[in-house]
C-alpha cells in the first residue's frame, strides 16, 4: 500500500510529470500481473515503467515477460517498446537585406538596375495572363529580388555593442592587470592602493561605454513617446 502510494506522490510531483505506461495498454490479466508472493502464491502489479509525458507517445507496448524462472526472482521482467520520433526543429531561412544606398547616387547603377527588373519581369510574364493582378505583382517581386541579388551588395549584419571590447574599458583593463603584477610583485600600501583605483578606473570605464550605447535606444523611445502624445 504504501509503495503504491509513493509511486502516486511520484508521478504528480510538481515538474516530475511521469506516467506509468502499464496502463495505458488493454493485456489479459496474465500479461498484467508483474509479482508473485512466496507466502500466498498470489499475484500482483508492482512493477511499472515510467517515462515522461512528453515521451508518452512514443510507448508503443508495455508488458510483463511470460516466465522469470531463469532469474532467481520473484518478480516478471517487464518490458516496453519504445519508438523515438525526433524532429528536428525547423529554423526560418534568414532575410537577406540589401544595401540600396548606392542606388541613390550611382546613375549607372540606376540604369542597370532598372534594365535588369525590366529583364526578368518580361521574362516571368513571357506567356502568361497579363490581365491576373496578382501573378504579376508576384513576378515583378521575383524580378526586383533577383536584381537586388545580382546588382546590389547585402547589408552587414550589425553585431551588438560589447563594452567589454571598448578600446576604453581595454585599456583599463590593461592597466589594472599591470597594477596587480607589480602588486604581486611588491606587496606595498602604495601598490594596493594602485589596485584599487585601477579597479575604480575600469568600472567607471565599463558604466560609460553602457550607459553611451543604451542612448540611441533613450532617444528612439523618447521620440516615440512624445509623438504618441502628439498624436494623442
Amino acid at each position: 500500500m504504501l509503495c503504491g502510494f509513493l509511486k502516486i506522490k511520484l508521478c504528480i510531483h510538481i515538474g516530475c510529470c511521469l506516467e506509468a505506461t502499464n496502463h495505458r495498454f488493454q493485456k489479459r490479466p496474465a500479461k498484467m500481473w508483474t509479482f508473485l508472493s512466496d507466502g500466498t502464491s498470489s499475484k500482483s502489479q508492482i512493477d511499472y515503467i515510467l517515462v515522461r509525458e512528453k515521451w508518452r507517445h512514443s510507448v508503443k507496448n508495455t508488458e510483463a515477460c511470460n516466465t522469470f524462472s531463469s532469474l532467481g526472482s520473484d518478480h516478471r521482467v517487464v518490458m516496453s517498446k519504445v519508438k523515438l520520433s525526433l524532429r528536428k526543429q525547423k529554423v526560418p531561412p534568414r532575410v537577406i537585406r540589401y544595401n540600396f544606398n548606392p542606388l541613390k547616387t550611382d546613375t549607372q547603377l540606376q540604369n542597370n538596375y532598372a534594365v535588369e527588373v525590366t529583364n526578368q519581369f518580361s521574362a516571368l510574364a513571357n506567356g502568361l495572363d497579363s490581365n491576373d493582378a496578382t501573378l504579376r505583382y508576384e513576378n515583378l517581386v521575383e524580378a526586383i529580388n533577383s536584381a537586388n541579388k545580382k546588382l546590389l551588395q547585402p547589408t552587414p549584419r550589425r553585431r551588438p555593442n560589447d563594452p567589454a571590447s571598448d578600446p576604453r574599458v581595454v585599456e583599463a583593463r590593461d592597466d589594472l592587470i599591470a597594477a596587480k603584477e607589480v602588486y604581486q610583485t611588491s606587496p606595498t600600501e602604495e601598490a594596493r592602493v594602485l589596485v584599487a583605483e585601477k579597479k575604480s578606473h575600469l568600472s567607471s570605464s565599463y558604466n560609460t561605454v553602457q550607459e553611451e550605447a543604451r542612448l540611441p535606444l533613450r532617444r528612439m523611445l523618447l521620440t516615440g513617446a512624445r509623438t504618441r502624445r502628439v498624436g494623442d
